[in-house]
């Protein structure tokens, strides 16, 4: 088929691309390790379930207009659902893709990486106890899983999602015993004139902490974790407000009696695939670590590439439909469907707005930006990689005998060897790393990913492919 790119990733950055090229009647495979589309954030409740007590209006209608959109466009979309990019071969650059058991490769060279971002997990005392869990996931299997996930919990850590999940979590019943903020309240009221350019987002988040406040279910500003105590599962979590680094001031500390606790220090952008195409990257802490350089038009710096949504940083849903529509833009361009002053007609609405959410969504990233605070919560004792079982201390070893990156801290430690490769330890050991030595995250480098990204079974090789 003539003109057909591969994006990788069904949220609303691949929908929005893939929506925008059918309209220029130009085909795409919309590739998704998921069985719906959609991504994170318009997730469907599973089948059968009452997801009213879940669903926000707002987020709902939302979705619901792109997958309208989508199925009208569904001619010229080449849907493929639970398949998992492993990554590329080196000599041919061809991928390889797990899909519904099978190993196949796609040879298109052309692709757009819409492949989003995961929580950031957090080290810290008795944080791999049950009932410890992101933000996210609990609020994930209550809304697709109809499962309660504790009768008590409290949320920590920083961003609006620990509004959201209190609300969903006290509809369906879960008693939350507090909202805990790691961001002072001084720091948002500052610069409340930047969060006026995205009124619906900021009437939204408003809104949440009048619920809050309705139900007189405890907010704490400037608080944070400090450590999780249980024998078998969760009983009580002790947490302490922040100073402007985020050191909790011990002495200050309270606890409270919990089974269940929502973590969320923040996202980070999926990479790794961009990562093995040899993209080049940049960092910034403030959206989220390491993510690849793209130019005005959301390519790469490989050619026929592109990147599109959180993977390319962290600016939220909204700006990541609208940074989708400017990547299919660039497609379009360079496979000379139209022209650059065509395409720039479009672009600069869609780029005013971006600018506009960019601004809104800066201020809430400098607001929750993570300090250095976190990297001294874990004492020698504490778990930092939990595939390969590698403690603070064994860190702390490496660095005295003179390990200065991230490299030879996986060769001396085994962090980021296991099956995650690094997605759970990876940004708390360069974080950590980089502060110890006073050096630069890029000159402390990142866990490169390995062929595969993902286990696989061995049955699901097929010679015959």
């Amino acid at each position: 088929m003539k003109n057909n790119i591969k994006i990788i990733g069904a949220g609303p950055a691949g929908i929005s691309a893939a929506i925008l090229l059918a309209h220029f009647s130009v085909h795409s495979t919309l590739i998704d390790e998921n069985s719906e589309i959609g991504g994170a954030i318009f997730k469907k409740p599973d089948k059968g379930m009452n997801n009213s007590t879940f669903r926000d209006e707002k987020t709902f209608i939302r979705a619901r207009k792109m997958f309208n959109e989508f199925e009208e466009c569904s001619s010229y979309i080449d849907l493929q659902l639970e398949s998992e990019v492993l990554g590329n071969f080196p000599l041919t650059n061809d991928l390889a893709i797990l899909q519904k058991g099978k190993v196949k490769t796609i040879s298109d060279k052309n692709l757009l990486i819409a492949t989003g971002c995961y929580e950031r997990a957090q080290p810290f005392p008795g944080w791999t106890l049950p009932g410890i869990m992101s933000v996210g996931g609990i609020q994930s299997q209550a809304k697709c899983g109809n499962v309660k996930p504790g009768k008590r919990a409290v949320l920590i850590g920083t961003g609006p999602l620990l509004l959201v999940a209190a609300k969903q979590l006290h509809m369906a019943g879960v008693t939350i015993v507090a909202v805990l903020e790691a961001g002072r309240q001084k720091d948002i009221v500052k610069n409340s004139f930047n969060l006026m350019s995205n009124t619906k987002l900021l009437k939204e988040g408003m809104s949440y902490m009048l619920y809050l406040k309705k139900h007189r279910i405890p907010f704490y500003y400037g608080h944070g974790i400090v450590r999780a105590i249980g024998k078998d599962h969760l009983e009580e979590i002790v947490v302490a407000p922040y100073d402007d680094k985020w050191h909790p001031v011990k002495e200050k500390s309270f606890t409270l009696k919990v089974d269940c606790a929502g973590i969320q220090y923040g996202y980070v952008p999926r990479i790794q695939l961009t990562q093995m195409l040899n993209c080049k990257h940049t960092y910034n802490l403030n959206r989220g670590g390491f993510f690849p350089v793209t130019d005005s038009w959301q390519r790469t710096s490989v050619k026929k590439i592109y990147s599109a949504g959180d993977n390319s940083g962290i600016y939220g849903s909204d700006v990541a439909v609208l940074s989708g529509k400017i990547a299919a833009l660039a497609y379009l361009i360079d496979i000379s469907e139209i022209s650059i002053e065509e395409a720039e007609k479009i672009a600069n609405p869609i780029r005013k707005e971006m600018n506009k959410l960019k601004k809104f969504q800066k201020t809430l990233n400098d607001f929750s930006g993570l300090k250095e605070g976190l990297m001294g919560l874990p004492d020698q004792d504490t778990i930092v990689c939990r595939c390969e079982h590698v403690k603070k201390e064994i860190i702390d070893e490496a660095i005295e005998v003179g390990v200065k990156d991230m490299g030879a801290l996986k060769i001396r430690t085994r962090i980021g060897m296991g099956n995650c490769q690094g997605k759970m330890c990876g940004n708390y050991c360069n974080e950590y790393l980089a502060h110890k030595l006073g050096s630069s995250h890029e000159n402390v480098g990142w866990l490169k990913p390995r062929f595969p990204m993902a286990p696989i079974p061995f049955d699901s090789i097929n010679t015959n492919n």
